[in-house]
C-alpha cells in the first residue's frame, strides 16, 4: 500500500518488491497487479499484489520500494523503502492414516478398532474426524458398538492422534475394514485428506470343548491297576483352547459297595494343555483299586480359555462305565507225604490239597 500524504498527485507510481530470507521456499506466481498507478494528493492511496506459492518451509520478509513523478513539478519522487514483518513458511497439512485391530478375533467377541492419524506436515490440520468405516465385501461381519472418539481432533504439525471404536464379532471369515480422515490445514484452510487406510480381521467360531472318558479294564479285580483316559477335542474351525486342563485333576470317584479303598497311582503330565481344532488331547490316569469288591466309577470335566477372547470355556461333565469290582482269587495249598518214613526203593505216596 502506498499512501500519498502531499498535496500534489503522484503519477505513474511504479513499485518494487524483493523478496528476503527463506526465498528457496516460495515461487513467484505474478505481480505487481496492477503495474502502476496514480495517486491523488491529500492521503490518497494505492494497493499494489504480488503472490507467491509456498513451495518450502522456513521464513521470509519482503523489501518494498516505489518512485513516481510529481503531478506539479515533473520530478521523480523515490519513497522511502519499507521492510515487511517476517512470514512464516510450513509446509501443508499432510495427513496418513492406519487401522490397528487384532488380526484374529472369535466370534461375539467384542474387540477395538483404532485409526492412527498422522500429520506429516509442518501446518496444523483442524476439525480431523475420521470417515466411517467401509466393511463392504467383507465375508465376516461385525456391528459397530460405539465410536469413534473422539469424534473430530485438531492435529498440530508433526504429530499423531488416535481415533478408536468397539466392534462385536458377529459372523465368521475375514472383515475387511477400510477408512480414510480428513481435515483443514490451518492456514490455507484447504481440504485435506489421508489416502485410505485397510486392514482384515479374521473372525473364528468361539472354542468349544467337548469330552469323553473311558476306563478300563472292566470288569477288573480287587487290587488292580485301573487305566481312565479322558479324550478332549474342540470344535471345527474354532478358535484355540488354551491352558486346558480337567477339573478335578484327580477325578470324582464314585463307588458303590465296598469298592471304596482307590490309589492314585499317576495323574496326566502336562497338567494343562493346548487343544486344537481337530487334534484331540488325551488325559491318561492309573488307580489301584483296594480289596473291596463292588463299582466305581469316574467322572470330570475339561475347562480351558479361549485363545483369543480370553473367556473360560468347559466341556459338560462326563463320566466312564461302571466298572465292575470282583473279588481277586484267594489261594491256600497244604502238602502230605504218606508215610513219613521209608527204605529205600519203597513207595511214597504225596497228596497236595489246594
Amino acid at each position: 500500500r502506498v499512501t500519498n500524504n502531499g498535496q500534489a498527485q503522484l503519477n505513474n507510481l511504479i513499485p518494487m518488491l524483493t523478496a528476503m530470507g527463506d526465498t528457496s521456499g516460495i515461487s513467484y506466481i505474478s505481480g505487481p497487479l496492477p503495474v502502476s498507478a496514480s495517486v491523488a494528493g491529500n492521503g490518497g492511496e494505492a494497493y499494489f499484489t504480488w503472490r507467491y506459492n509456498i513451495t518450502g518451509s522456513g521464513s521470509v520478509s519482503f523489501y518494498g520500494e516505489a518512485t513516481g513523478v510529481d503531478a506539479n513539478s515533473g520530478l521523480t519522487v523515490v519513497l522511502e523503502p519499507k521492510v515487511s514483518g517476517s512470514v512464516a513458511m510450513q509446509s501443508v497439512a499432510t495427513l496418513s492414516a492406519g487401522l490397528i485391530m487384532p488380526p484374529v478375533v472369535s466370534l461375539n467377541q467384542v474387540y477395538t478398532v483404532r485409526m492412527y492419524v498422522s500429520n506429516t506436515g509442518m501446518a496444523g490440520a483442524v476439525n480431523v474426524a475420521p470417515s466411517s468405516l467401509n466393511l463392504a465385501g467383507s465375508v465376516g461381519s461385525a456391528i459397530r458398538i460405539s465410536g469413534p472418539s473422539p469424534a473430530a481432533q485438531s492435529i498440530p504439525g508433526m504429530s499423531a492422534v488416535e481415533f478408536t471404536w468397539t466392534y462385536s464379532a458377529v459372523g465368521t471369515g475375514n472383515v475387511d475394514f477400510k477408512g480414510t480422515a480428513s481435515g483443514q490445514d490451518e492456514n490455507s484452510g484447504s481440504t485435506v485428506t489421508s489416502p485410505q487406510a485397510q486392514r482384515v480381521i479374521n473372525v473364528q467360531k468361539a472354542a468349544a470343548l467337548f469330552a469323553s472318558i473311558t476306563a478300563m479294564p472292566d470288569p477288573a479285580k480287587t487290587g488292580e491297576n485301573i487305566t481312565v483316559i479322558m479324550t478332549v477335542n474342540n470344535d471345527t474351525a474354532a478358535a484355540n483352547a488354551v491352558n486346558v486342563s480337567i477339573t478335578p485333576q484327580t477325578l470324582e470317584v464314585v463307588v458303590d459297595s465296598d469298592a471304596r479303598t482307590v490309589n492314585l497311582v499317576s495323574s496326566p503330565l502336562p497338567v494343562s494343555r493346548v487343544v486344537t481344532s481337530g487334534t484331540p488331547q488325551f488325559f491318561t490316569w492309573i488307580y489301584a483299586l483296594g480289596n473291596g469288591a463292588g463299582h466305581i466309577a469316574f467322572s470330570a470335566r475339561a475347562i480351558g480359555t479361549d485363545v483369543n477372547a480370553g473367556w473360560g470355556v468347559s466341556s459338560a461333565s462326563v463320566s466312564t462305565n461302571n466298572i465292575e469290582v470282583n473279588p481277586s482269587a484267594a489261594l491256600s495249598s497244604a502238602t502230605i507225604a504218606n508215610p513219613g518214613t521209608v527204605s529205600v526203593g519203597q513207595m511214597i505216596t504225596v497228596e497236595v490239597s489246594v
